[in-house]
């Protein structure tokens, strides 16, 4: 059992319930009981899953809200998207006060995939992506105090 947030940023998750024995009882720590909540403002948020032979797993999710927008709003070029081999953000504009840059690259289920830090004195960022499967991905930074979010396509 795992929880998502998608889209990713979204004010919903969503519950990925398997194993076990269906049917499934769910209880999030808002009292909702139903697969998908949404309506959330960033903090924690538990689920229990209870199946049918009253088996419990839990799991506990910090939903974060981040800004999907174009880089281009500040001034970077995420490319090539779709990508096959590696993928690059550049720096195209040269805005003051650029400072070192949080990334994290995540799947569609909102799993950490990589993570690093673009250190401010660097023009280009790049990741090697051959090796993972064709999919939608996201592309996190933490810029300026707040997360800012674009979506990728690897196809090969």
């Amino acid at each position: 059992m795992e929880i998502a947030n998608l889209p990713l940023g979204a004010d919903s998750l969503i519950a990925v319930v398997g194993g076990g024995s269906p049917p499934y009882r769910l209880l999030w720590s808002t009292g909702d009981t139903i697969t998908v909540i949404r309506g959330l403002n960033a903090g924690n948020y538990g689920l229990t899953v209870t199946d049918a032979n009253d088996c419990r797993a839990t799991a506990d999710f910090m939903l974060t809200r981040a800004d999907e927008v174009d880089f281009a709003e500040l001034g970077l070029v995420l490319f090539p998207n779709p990508v096959r081999d590696v993928l690059r953000l550049e720096k195209r504009a040269h805005r003051a006060g650029y400072s070192d840059i949080q990334w994290q690259i995540l799947d569609g289920r909102a799993r950490l995939l990589a993570s690093g830090l673009w250190v401010a004195s660097q023009t280009t960022l790049e990741q090697a992506l051959s090796s993972w499967p064709d999919g939608v991905y996201v592309l996190r930074l933490r810029l300026h105090g707040r997360w800012y979010v674009q979506r990728f396509v690897i196809q090969k």
